[in-house]
C-alpha cells in the first residue's frame, strides 16, 4: 500500500509539473491551479537583467534588484485592472517610472470575475512569499453577483460558488496540499460533486433569472468589509500601507439591455452589460452600498483612499460599460492613484 501510494504521489507531482508548472517539491503551490496569477509571485529575474526597464518591456514583470531599494507593489482586483480590459498595468508602470528612480516590481494579481474573497486568499499567499512596499485593492461589482440567491444558499465566504468552495478548502486546510495526490483527489472529487449536483452552487456568470429578486439584499457589504479589513489589518501589522479606492461606475441614462446590445447608450466600446451582475436597480444599489463600505473601512483603518467614483467623469470618453474604463479613463484612474501614493515614491 505504501509503494502504491508513493507511485500515485510521484505520478501526481509529475503530472502537475508538466501540465501546470507546479514544482515537484513545493506542493503548497497547488493553489496556483486555482489562482494561476500567483505564479508571478515566484518569478525571479536573471541576475544579469538590467535594473531599468525600456518602454517596450512587458509591464508587471519583476526586474532584478540592484543598487537602490526596489518599489514592490501588490495589486489586487478584478477585470478593470486586468490587461484583457485595458492597459492599466502599462499606464501605472509608466507613471510610476516617471515619479521614482527605484527599480519597480508590479505584482498584479487582478483577475476577471474575482471578488474580494479571492483577493484575500491571494493576498495571504503572496505576502508570505514576497515582501512588498504597498498593497492596492480595487473591488466593488463582482461581489454583487453573489447576492442573487435565497438566504439559505448564501454563504459569507462565497462558498455558494463551486469555485470558492474549492479554493476555501485549500487555504483553510493547508494539510490538503502536503500530498499532491491527496490535493488532486480532493480537486477531482469536488469538481465531480459539483457536476453531479451534490451541493448547490450559483453561476459565476449571468445570475439565475428566478433568483434576481434576492439581489436587492446587499449581504455582500458585510463580506466585503470583512475581507478588506483582514487584508488591511495584516498589512498594517507588517508596516505595509494599503490603498483602497471607491468603485467607479456609470449607468448610462435610459439604460436597458436591448439598448446596450444595440449600442445606443453613452458608452465607449460596450464591453459587458449590467445584467451579468444582476438587475440594474440592484446593481446600482449595491455599488452605492459597497462604496460606502469601502470608504468607511478606509476611514476606520486610516488607509490611503481615493474616491475614484467621484473623480472620474461619467461619459463615453471614460467608460466602456458600467465599470470598465477606456484608455482615457484609465489614465485618469492611475493619475488619481499616483497622487495618493506620491509621498511613498
Amino acid at each position: 500500500m505504501f509503494l502504491a501510494f508513493l507511485g500515485l504521489e510521484l505520478t501526481s507531482r509529475v503530472f502537475w509539473r508538466v501540465a501546470h508548472g507546479i514544482p515537484l517539491f513545493h506542493t503548497e503551490r497547488f493553489v496556483q491551479l486555482l489562482y494561476p496569477q500567483l505564479k508571478r509571485i515566484h518569478f525571479e529575474a536573471p541576475p544579469e537583467a538590467a535594473p531599468e526597464a525600456t518602454p517596450d518591456e512587458a509591464p508587471g514583470v519583476p526586474r532584478a534588484r540592484s543598487g537602490g531599494e526596489s518599489l514592490d507593489v501588490l495589486i489586487l482586483g478584478a477585470s478593470v485592472l486586468h490587461e484583457e480590459f485595458g492597459p492599466f498595468e502599462e499606464i501605472l508602470e509608466r507613471r510610476l517610472r516617471e515619479q521614482t528612480r527605484r527599480p519597480l516590481n508590479l505584482y498584479n494579481l487582478s483577475t476577471p470575475g474575482h471578488t474580494s474573497r479571492d483577493s484575500l486568499l491571494k493576498y495571504d499567499y503572496a505576502i508570505e512569499h514576497r515582501p512588498v512596499d504597498l498593497v492596492i485593492v480595487y473591488h466593488g461589482i463582482n461581489e454583487l453577483r453573489a447576492n442573487n440567491c435565497p438566504p439559505q444558499v448564501f454563504r459569507d465566504d462565497y462558498s455558494h460558488y463551486a469555485f470558492n468552495r474549492l479554493a476555501n478548502a485549500y487555504f483553510e486546510h493547508p494539510g490538503l496540499s502536503y500530498s499532491s495526490f491527496i490535493a488532486s483527489a480532493y480537486y477531482v472529487w469536488s469538481r465531480l460533486a459539483w457536476k453531479l449536483g451534490l451541493f448547490e452552487s450559483i453561476p459565476r456568470g449571468r445570475p439565475n433569472e428566478e433568483w434576481l429578486e434576492y439581489g436587492g439584499d446587499i449581504r455582500t457589504a458585510a463580506c466585503l468589509r470583512n475581507n478588506l479589513e483582514l487584508i488591511v489589518d495584516d498589512a498594517t501589522a507588517r508596516g505595509i500601507p494599503v490603498l483602497l479606492m471607491s468603485y467607479a461606475h456609470y449607468i448610462a441614462e435610459g439604460y436597458t439591455f436591448e439598448k446596450f446590445l444595440g449600442q445606443e447608450l453613452d458608452y465607449g466600446t460596450f464591453r459587458l452589460p449590467i445584467e451579468l451582475w444582476g438587475s440594474v436597480e440592484n446593481v446600482h444599489k449595491g455599488l452605492v452600498t459597497h462604496n460606502g463600505t469601502i470608504a468607511d473601512v478606509a476611514k476606520r483603518k486610516d488607509c490611503l483612499f481615493v474616491d475614484q467614483n467621484a473623480e472620474i467623469e461619467r461619459n463615453s470618453a471614460n467608460f466602456n460599460d458600467v465599470c470598465h474604463l477606456s484608455d482615457a479613463g484609465l489614465e485618469i484612474f492611475v493619475g488619481n492613484l499616483i497622487a495618493a501614493i506620491e509621498h511613498l515614491l
